[in-house]
């Protein structure tokens, strides 16, 4: 079955049969939970008064159809959840998982109610020290991931290769290449085109992607990830508790990519780097942690955001655009001696 608002029968039959409501509880009706990413996001009003979200996977992106992705990503998230759900300090941010069904790709979970995500970061006109206690927050909860232990045999099941490999295409490699059919204004495209034509960030960019990958190890080993841990992924709930989001790009690696990510889009908030450089105290890394690879990592996301498909509702000038790129190849350019090292 394909989640569809006059999909309620079908529906109700799967819920029944895998128990995530009770025999005399129904599914009354279906609406759209907010304008997904990757899936088809549905909230389902139930008979007793309550309600659940429905998520399904199909196999591609559900706001770009002509990109297709792996229609197993959610059996990861539904993994990452099972992983992390003995450790309180994770669960209690995370939404109550009832169940998934393999079969039809859906994942039925707690409703957070009408929650309102952290895109809003991006308008910069968010003071910094307002924000700081839920970024405090945030990274609290990151460096708990990052020290989830995980077991040989689920480190494997959480490889979600696919969805990486996808993951890869769009940040080390699409907005490298010269030719790669996005269309950008004239003072991006040739900042763009200067980025692209220089051997030495190329280098350092498959360099990242093979980190990335697990093709090449850093000192910091392989922890849990979120794998995509920005404002999107961020939400703020009914009882005002700031919540975490769609792991389905979870996997174990490097864990500066989470913390390199979350400071791209710190940046793209307008925030100072002594600003971001001074909230990393509230990160407790893991052994062999370190800073110039996270810089890497959040210097390629910059990059990915500006050249790849996944565009953010940024509210800037070409200008502003093209000295964040300007500042994340400087970033990659100081850091790739250390990366060779």
């Amino acid at each position: 079955m394909k989640l569809a608002p006059d999909e309620q029968t079908a529906l109700n039959e799967l819920a029944h049969r895998s128990r995530w409501i009770t025999p005399d509880t129904t599914i009354m009706s279906l609406s759209s939970a907010g304008e997904g990413n990757m899936n088809i996001v549905l909230r389902g009003r139930l008979s007793n008064g309550g309600s659940l979200i429905f998520k399904q996977s199909l196999p591609f992106v559900a706001r770009y159809p002509q990109i297709a992705a792996p229609v197993e990503r959610l059996q990861s998230e539904a993994l990452f959840y099972e992983t992390i759900r003995s450790i309180p300090a994770l669960v209690e941010s995370t939404p109550h998982i009832l169940g998934f069904d393999a079969d039809s790709h859906i994942l039925c979970m707690s409703d957070l109610g009408p929650a309102a995500d952290y895109l809003f970061v991006y308008q910069q006109q968010t003071d910094f020290d307002t924000l700081r206690p839920t970024l405090v927050t945030l990274l609290q909860w990151l460096s708990r991931l990052h020290a989830v232990p995980v077991h040989a045999g689920n480190e494997s099941r959480l490889s979600n290769e696919q969805m990486r490999q996808l993951n890869h295409e769009h940040i080390f490699d699409l907005p490298w290449r010269p030719e790669n059919g996005l269309e950008y204004s004239e003072p991006v495209a040739e900042t763009a085109d200067a980025l692209q034509q220089n051997e030495s960030l190329r280098s350092a960019i498959t360099r990242l992607g093979d980190i990335y990958l697990g093709r090449a190890e850093a000192d910091s080993g392989r922890q849990l990830l979120h794998g995509d841990f920005y404002p999107g992924s961020w939400v703020r709930d009914s009882s005002d508790r700031v919540m975490v989001i769609d792991p389905e790009f979870c996997f174990c690696g490097a864990p500066e990519f989470d913390v390199g990510v979350f400071c791209a889009h710190l940046t793209f908030a307008g925030f100072e780097q002594t600003e971001i450089s001074d909230l990393l105290a509230s990160y407790g890394p893991p052994p062999g942690f370190s800073l110039g690879l996270t810089r890497q990592f959040a210097a390629a996301e910059v990059i990915r955001r500006i050249l790849g498909v996944a565009r953010l509702p940024l509210h800037v000038d070409e200008r502003q655009l093209v000295e964040w790129l300007t500042w994340a190849a400087a970033i990659m350019e100081a850091n790739i001696s250390g990366m060779d090292a």
